[in-house]
């Protein structure tokens, strides 16, 4: 009876005492301790954030995560995915809403086994930016010139962008492309001039994300004619008002193929 006794007490003592690892993967990767507050990150409104958690919890996987009391947070949309490896929740804030600081506890089930943390995000804005390395170059007619592009994404959320011009688009071409959370990017802008003269110009880096231009940079290209530039000036437009500038046009363009 004695030895039954202690085996009970030595089973509910194991089990009052087994817990486990709540290991957070992204956007911070740290072992938050039970009742614990970790610093999950920053974003800013129209951004959506995927907190990423280990479903190994060591003696046993999470099977599922909730956010205690979500109504509280009215600001705020929720919402939980999991894999066969780990439970991700997406946090997103509204455009419209202004800069925060908030504290919500997430917390983590594995019947019978139950432990939480508290999670603090701060809303900020201004959490992209963006700046060229030069603005003036200089070329010839038909010849590439570059300029170097340096995004810099201080959120915690990832963030799509798309980069354009006002130039044409045979001048430049506009492209799309991503940041992660917490990440940098040059990028090397190719413009091909077609036209001799000084050429200012802009670049814009419009947010796909939120939808808004982020960045207007202004910039310039100094364009040294040719004997070929001057005569592929004809493959550009054509003389509509001087009619009788059209043979030229179309001779110098003739020549231009031939060289």
């Amino acid at each position: 009876m004695l030895k039954k006794l202690v085996l009970a007490f030595l089973l509910v003592f194991l089990f009052l005492n087994v817990s486990g690892d709540i290991s957070v993967l992204s956007p911070v990767e740290k072992v938050a301790e039970n009742n614990s507050v970790l610093t999950i990150g920053e974003m800013q409104p129209g951004e959506t954030l995927e907190l990423l958690i280990d479903r190994d919890a060591g003696n046993f996987e999470w099977n599922s995560l909730t956010v205690e009391n979500e109504s509280s947070f009215p600001q705020l949309d929720f919402s939980v995915e999991k894999t066969f490896q780990t439970i991700s929740l997406f946090i997103t804030v509204p455009k419209t809403f202004s800069q925060d600081v908030f504290n919500f506890k997430i917390v983590l089930l594995s019947e019978p086994f139950e432990e939480s943390f508290n999670a603090r995000l701060s809303v900020k804005e201004n959490l992209l930016s963006s700046s060229l390395l030069e603005k003036s170059t200089s070329s010839v007619i038909g010849q590439k010139t570059k300029y170097d592009l340096r995004i810099v994404n201080s959120s915690s959320a990832s963030h799509k962008i798309r980069v354009s011009s006002s130039l044409p688009v045979y001048w430049f071409e506009p492209f799309e492309t991503e940041l992660k959370g917490k990440e940098e990017k040059s990028f090397e802008l190719e413009v091909v001039p077609v036209v001799h003269g000084l050429r200012a110009f802009d670049f814009f880096v419009d947010s796909q994300t939120i939808n808004e231009r982020m960045a207007v940079l202004n910039a310039d290209v100094k364009v040294y004619p040719t004997l070929r530039g001057k005569l592929i000036t004809a493959f550009n437009g054509f003389p509509i008002f001087s009619p009788s500038l059209l043979p030229h046009y179309l001779i110098n363009s003739f020549i231009t193929y031939l060289t």
